[in-house]
């Protein structure tokens, strides 16, 4: 049997130092979508450095200003739903850069004629990232938009599935896992 090192099954102290900076920041930017979901602007602002520049295309502001744009704009909706896939990280001693793909469904909106819609966005979220006192903190975001689609809304949840439902309050079942200390960790 040929020992573990020769099979390269053995793992430097740099590597796995790499792997959990990765698996931190990829928690830390689902994070930011469970956040969004649940209209959390604690959670939502727990992932950003307070001084973090923050540049969405419509909007350009702080983590603070994010928050309040974003209570705004998702009210209009019902529900929504941001998902991230193709997660890219690469690590810079104590910064890391990320790009990651964004899908988003928002439905249940209302127009202000009273017609609903229901709205699915894509795009790409390029982030600039620092490890300070062992936390990783997103410092700057620019958000890449590669397209939108708007859909009339038309499906009413039958009443027995209301239960069931996302709430956008701290009584969502997600906060059985997720929560602002959990961030800070």
């Amino acid at each position: 049997m040929r020992p573990a090192v020769e099979l390269g099954l053995v793992q430097s102290d740099d590597r796995v130092r790499d792997l959990a900076d990765k698996d931190a920041i990829r928690e830390l930017l689902y994070l930011y979508c469970a956040a969004s979901d649940r209209m959390d602007t604690a959670l939502v602002e727990s992932v950003f450095s307070a001084d973090a520049q923050l540049h969405y295309g419509y909007f350009d502001g702080g983590p603070k200003d994010l928050s309040a744009f974003s209570s705004r704009f998702l009210a209009r909706f019902a529900a929504t739903h941001h998902s991230l896939t193709n997660v890219i990280v690469r690590l810079e001693g104590q910064s890391a850069r990320s790009l990651s793909y964004i899908t988003a469904l928002h439905t249940g909106g209302t127009r202000k004629d009273g017609s609903r819609y229901d709205m699915l966005g894509c795009g790409r979220y390029i982030d600039l990232l620092h490890k300070r006192d062992g936390v990783w903190r997103i410092a700057e975001r620019t958000v890449v938009f590669d397209g939108n689609l708007e859909l009339p809304g038309s499906f009413e949840w039958p009443e027995k599935f209301l239960a069931f439902r996302g709430r956008r309050d701290r009584s969502d079942p997600s906060y059985r896992v997720v929560s602002v200390p959990d961030a800070l960790d």
